[in-house]
């Protein structure tokens, strides 16, 4: 038999056929040059589980507070608090020009610096006649109480620092200050006339604090 009548009965293979064939040829081809460019070994990736840190124990809170000692030995925490009468502020009449002042003591609850600021006001009819003259903190005093004859915080504080009404100053944790109040009656007041001698204005001290930014 003749190789044209040996193939004569089989039957040609379509189009189709002849490109899947193809493209049979070519993944195969394809997937063996992986393997030889791989040097015949697949690959994966590796993963690896580190487990979980636990901390030394619970997480506490920090602290952020002040204290205030007053001349009569009164500690004052988290409240207002009062001069004593045992202060010239308290118990010193004033005409125009003159002066008095008051010291207390302020001591850091703090776990981090505290920067604590001073704002004197006055209420009272005759709320205008007055003005804070000076406030200065420092470490060394004769004391809570301003000496004897002490009218400015000069006078009443060896180390003192001046700081503006509505200013601040930092105290580190746990540190102390001594901090003096002065109060001025302005030349400019009137005369009360029949309130002379009387208690004709009120003053109030604030000290606040606001917990600095830590940052980033």
């Amino acid at each position: 038999m003749s190789s044209r009548q040996q193939y004569a009965g089989r039957r040609r293979p379509t189009a189709a056929e002849v490109d899947r064939g193809i493209r049979r040829s070519l993944v195969s081809g394809g997937l063996a040059l992986g393997l030889v460019l791989g040097g015949g070994i697949a690959f994966g990736y590796w993963s690896l589980n580190s487990g979980t840190i636990t901390g030394p124990g619970v997480l506490s809170s920090g602290y952020y507070d002040m204290e205030v000692i007053t001349a009569d030995g009164t500690t004052w925490t988290g409240a207002s608090f009062t001069i004593p009468a045992t202060e010239p502020l308290a118990t010193t009449p004033l005409l125009p020009g003159q002066s008095v002042v008051a010291l207390i003591q302020v001591n850091s609850l703090s776990s981090i610096d505290m920067p604590v600021t001073v704002t004197g006001t006055f209420g009272g009819t005759y709320a205008a006649s007055y003005s804070v003259g000076d406030i200065q903190y420092g470490q060394s005093t004769s004391g809570n109480t301003a000496p004897p004859g002490s009218d400015t915080c000069a006078s009443a504080m060896t180390d003192g620092t001046s700081i503006s009404n509505g200013g601040s100053f930092t105290l580190t944790p746990g540190a102390s200050a001594y901090l003096c109040l002065q109060v001025n009656m302005n030349t400019s007041a009137p005369d009360p006339g029949s309130a002379q001698g009387t208690d004709i204005a009120t003053v109030t001290f604030e000290l606040s604090s606001v917990q600095p930014d830590p940052g980033p």
